[in-house]
């Protein structure tokens, strides 16, 4: 095994005035520019690559479900640490995206390393943040691609009790209807007539954040 360190660049609109930590990724800002590393053993340096990937991937993504905006970091240096030293490695060109912008305060950060750490044990809501890496995240097919995912994880959602047969309706008859949604509808065409009161996609965004607010808690009890 051997020691790497793996530096991302951030592009973040954000005010912060000192550095942070996300579970062992380090936000920080450097010449007015903003960076997250890691550093960790592993095998070698692709393996470092791709796991600081995920490591940043997953740290953005909880940051963004919280403050739905998006981020965009990009893995720019790779550095093998010995005893002589660092050396840097030439890496492949890594991209993804997210944007922030507001003041990242101390409760935001706690509830996103629990999101983080929650990510790393359930693979279906690491699921859920690659999808918030989605340059299209707020967009009608793939907000439903994330109503589709918790029905398929924990069953029928209104039966539950989580949403309202009229929530669920609203939402669904919305995305599916062109007539309602324009050109972001999941389907060019319907048989059926548009919702009395469709929702915006504003709505929708919040409707389906709510949902999965309440699906982290669901996780969140099994570990309590």
């Amino acid at each position: 095994m051997r020691i790497y360190k793996v530096i991302a660049e951030i592009d973040w609109v954000v005010n912060f005035k000192k550095e942070f930590n996300i579970n062992n990724v380090q936000f920080y800002s450097e010449e007015s520019k903003m960076y997250a590393k890691v550093e960790f053993q592993e095998t070698d340096f692709r393996n470092a690559q791709f796991k600081s990937f995920n490591l940043f991937q997953s740290a953005c993504g909880a940051l963004s479900h919280l403050e739905r905006y998006i981020i965009k970091f990009r893995i720019v240096r790779v550095h093998e640490i010995d005893s002589m030293g660092e050396k840097q490695i030439p890496i492949q060109n890594i991209t993804a995206s997210r944007h922030i912008e507001k003041e990242i305060d101390t409760e935001v950060l706690n509830k996103a390393k629990e999101i983080q750490n929650l990510a790393s044990k359930y693979p279906v809501l690491s699921q859920y943040l690659d999808f918030m890496l989605y340059s299209d995240y707020y967009t009608w097919i793939t907000l439903y691609k994330v109503y589709e995912l918790i029905n398929r994880d924990v069953g029928n959602v209104k039966n539950i009790g989580w949403i309202t047969k009229k929530q669920r309706d609203r939402f669904t008859n919305t995305a599916n209807n062109p007539a309602a949604s324009g050109f972001g509808s999941r389907h060019a065409v319907s048989s059926t007539e548009p919702p009395s009161e469709p929702m915006d996609i504003d709505e929708a965004a919040d409707f389906i954040k709510g949902l999965v607010d309440k699906w982290l808690n669901y996780y969140q009890q099994k570990e309590d």
